[in-house]
């Protein structure tokens, strides 16, 4: 007993001074992981008889442990790499020095300058990734192996007793020597990762650095441009500027030309692919669809220019969702030229009025003129002279074309727009004869670049709203009958819904980055969404309302087309019940409309467990005081799913007649036979008394009363009855009809028709003509239908009563 207290004793002293190393152990996070949360607790000690064998698996692992080291990469080729990219960042800071030291900061330069920086830190940031991540596994794997230290340790003090043992002191010291070894190992490998990981980290200081340095310049450029004066163009100082020199540095810049090389087109070229086969697959597409392109008068441009189409919008497609800043100044050139002939071909086959064509055909070449004067860094006095040329040629063709439009009986919006707009080249060529060259340039380039990148996206606006227009009219969704009515609603809709999206998230950052207000497109988005004032402790921004709207409308524009498609035969076909697909339409409304409303909450900033509390409270109103509203709102959905009552029954509730319109989840509306629509609660359909004619089929069977004169030939009368049923189209053949000889009335025989008709609905219309036809035949056959008639017999009459009557006449 003693021998086991003390064993007990020194197993708890033992965790207690083992337990903040464990902790501290523990506490050691992996890579990219958040520290634990818990502590790990001592191992029990093992049987004397596990030592031995628990020692023996230690080699086992150590092997392991080494071959997974030897799975990490290669270190030399890891190193290879980096070297690679210092070489690469050293030649981008070189780069930078020369442009610094040239005197003047030229922007296209500069800009080329971050664009290649920016590559290089998104290449650099996939080559560093599965470095952090092995690094993460070898952490692991020591903080395991010093789990394992410590376990060892720990035993060996508790089996102090039995260490003296030859075999068990052995198998102590053979762990130990495994385990110390796992560590050096992984210390060793450790150690050298860690370092290149750290140079790594120089590396992307270093690029991080020549960023900001750039972009600092690029501003300083920007600024300095814009506010620039240069000699004015009528002077002599202007004219001194054009001599030899300046040829030189014209042919000089054109040095500033790159082409794709392979490291480029590892790390990119996929880009490319995908663009050239979504070239392909558009030209097939439209290839295809040749004849159906061709009747369709929003897409027949499509047909005409299948190739022109493909490039166009595999272009800029490419342009408005990828990283079109990362390829190269020659791709940057190639692409406008490209998209811009394709742009014009694709045009003339939609404008059929000239100066449309000019002006669009002028802006799209100019631009691509522009683009080209940039990438080579044209001298200045020579750009000048381009802009000012440019510019009073378009002022020109601007008051040109506005007299065309007015001639051409166009809308008053474009004469006006034109005669307004050519304030612009007016003021540009004022600044640049005045020296404001700056200015002058600024507004040429961007005001230019805003309307290519206008018009090539108005064009991509009109090629969906074409697509839209043969989706709900040429597609298998004009087939749906509950959507064919509202085919010109949806496309107006959806088209609205598409062309705000793309006005919002796509044009207004482009334009803002033509301006120069953000530096690049992604930036220009976000600034522009998170553009708004604080109302209190809320933000009410551009991306809140826009996603407020959008959520709204999107939830109304689906709930209101998808119980349309629900309801068709066309989807479900006939096996399924209108009364069903009713319910789940009605249903698939209303979640519909309730998730986009608590979406709506959500962007609008309110905790969903405050809208719990006020749901609560709610709950208790509408316990007191809307109790029929609920009641009514339960009955709709038990007539919904139950389906006693169905739209287009006819039913009969109170003594009248109707047909049930609608089943709303409050109530339902039924038109009565003279067109009057009534409104019923749901309650009183479920609680009260209601005879569904149509519930289980149409069918009904109908009562003709008939009386005809004492002494009728009874078997004609059945046979004459029985022949006036047969004749009318609304009776139905089985069951026939059938003729019952009732009663002996007091003025007639009774007899009773009876038949069923096919519709119930039509109800009064063959009572109607079963009556016409019985009084035909019964006239035809002599057949006297009875009336009321009483016979009066007087019986012993007292002579008093007879003479006074005879005196007083």
């Amino acid at each position: 007993m003693e021998f086991t207290a003390k064993k007990i004793l020194r197993v708890v002293l033992l965790a207690v001074l083992l337990l903040p190393s464990g902790a501290l152990i523990h506490a050691q996070p992996k890579t990219g992981q958040p520290p634990a949360e818990t502590q790990e607790l001592p191992a029990a000690v093992p049987d004397l008889a596990d030592i031995i064998p628990l020692a023996s698996n230690l080699p086992g692992r150590l092997a392991q442990l080494e071959n997974n080291l030897k799975a990490i990469p290669e270190i030399t080729a890891i190193e290879k790499k980096y070297s690679e990219f210092q070489t690469r960042v050293a030649g981008f800071k070189v780069q930078l020095e020369r442009i610094k030291d040239s005197g003047t900061l030229s922007t296209a330069r500069l800009v080329n300058l971050r664009q290649a920086l920016n590559d290089e830190r998104t290449i650099f940031g996939y080559v560093e990734k599965p470095l952090s991540i092995e690094i993460s596994r070898v952490v692991a794997w020591k903080t395991e192996w010093l789990a394992e230290k410590n376990r060892w340790s720990g035993w060996e003090v508790s089996l102090s007793t039995d260490r003296e043992l030859e075999q068990i002191k052995s198998a102590f010291t053979q762990a130990h020597e495994t385990i110390d070894t796992a560590l050096n190992k992984v210390r060793a490998q450790l150690e050298i990762m860690l370092r290149i990981q750290a140079r790594g980290g120089a590396i992307k200081t270093g690029i991080a650095t020549l960023e900001a340095e750039t972009q600092a310049l690029i501003s300083t450029a920007r600024r300095d441009n814009f506010f620039a004066a240069a000699p004015p163009m009528f002077s002599w100082e202007y004219l001194a500027q054009f001599r030899g020199e300046l040829w030189q540095t014209s042919l000089g810049n054109l040095g500033v030309f790159s082409w794709p090389d392979s490291r480029f087109l590892l790390w990119h070229g996929w880009l490319l692919v995908m663009q050239f086969f979504l070239f392909l697959a558009i030209v097939f597409i439209i290839r295809r669809n040749h004849q159906a392109l061709e009747e369709s008068e929003s897409w027949r441009f499509l047909a005409t220019r299948p190739f022109s189409a493909g490039i166009f919008i595999a272009i800029l497609t490419q342009v408005l969702f990828f990283q079109y800043s990362l390829f190269s100044t020659s791709l940057r050139l190639i692409y406008p030229i490209a998209g811009g002939v394709s742009f014009i071909r694709l045009l003339g086959c939609l404008l059929a009025q000239k100066w449309k064509r000019q002006a669009s055909y002028g802006i799209v070449i100019l631009y691509i003129v522009s683009v080209a004067m940039k990438t080579v860094s044209l001298p200045l006095p020579l750009y000048r002279l381009y802009v000012l040329l440019i510019s009073l040629l378009v002022l020109y063709f601007f008051w040109r074309w506005a007299k065309d439009s007015v001639h051409q009986n166009d809308r008053p919006f474009y004469s006006r727009l034109l005669r307004l707009g050519s304030v612009l080249p007016g003021v540009i060529v004022f600044t640049q004869l005045w020296g404001k060259e700056g200015l002058a340039a600024y507004l040429y380039e961007s005001s230019l670049a805003s309307l290519a990148i206008t018009l090539a996206i108005l064009l991509f606006m009109y090629i969906i709203r074409g697509g839209l227009h043969w989706i709900f009219f040429a597609s298998s969704v004009w087939k749906i009958k509950q959507l064919r009515s509202e085919a010109e609603s949806l496309t107006r809709r959806a088209a609205f819904l598409i062309d705000t999206c793309i006005v919002v998230f796509i044009l207004l950052p482009f334009l803002l980055t033509t301006w120069g207000l953000y530096s690049t497109v992604p930036q220009a988005a976000k600034g522009l969404l998170a553009f708004g004032f604080d109302l209190g402790s809320v933000r009410i921004s551009v991306g809140m309302v826009m996603a407020t709207a959008g959520t709204l409308y999107g939830s109304l524009f689906l709930s209101w087309i998808l119980p349309k498609v629900l309801l068709d035969e066309m989807v479900f076909g006939h096996g399924l019940e209108r009364g069903v697909r009713l319910s789940v339409a009605r249903l698939i409304q209303y979640f519909i409309i309730l998730i986009g409303f608590i979406l709506t909450l959500t962007f609008l900033g309110l905790d969903l467990t405050k809208l719990t509390i006020i749901l609560s409270a709610l709950g208790v109103g509408i316990g007191f005081g809307l109790q029929g509203v609920v009641n009514n709102f339960v009955c709709g959905l038990l007539l919904l799913f139950e389906q006693p009552l169905r739209v287009g029954d006819s039913i009969e509730i109170g003594g009248h007649w109707a047909n049930i319109k609608n089943i709303g989840l409050r109530a339902t509306t039924v038109q009565t036979f003279d067109q009057a629509d009534v409104i019923i609660p749901n309650a009183d359909l479920v609680n009260n008394q209601v005879t569904n004619w149509t519930l289980s089929n149409r069918q009904g069977r109908l009562k003709i009363p008939v009386g005809v004169a004492y002494g009728s030939d009874v078997p004609r009368v059945i046979e004459t009855l029985m022949a006036s049923a047969r004749e009318n189209d609304m009776i139905a053949k089985s069951p026939q009809p059938q003729v019952l000889f009732l009663r002996f009335g007091e003025s007639s025989l009774d007899f009773e028709l009876r038949v069923w008709i096919k519709d119930v609905d039509n109800r009064l219309q063959v009572i109607s003509e079963l009556h016409q036809e019985v009084d035909r035949r019964f006239r035809e056959a002599n057949i006297e239908i009875a009336f009321p008639q009483r016979d009066l017999h007087l019986r012993n009459i007292e002579t008093p009563i007879v003479v006074q009557h005879n005196d007083a006449g």
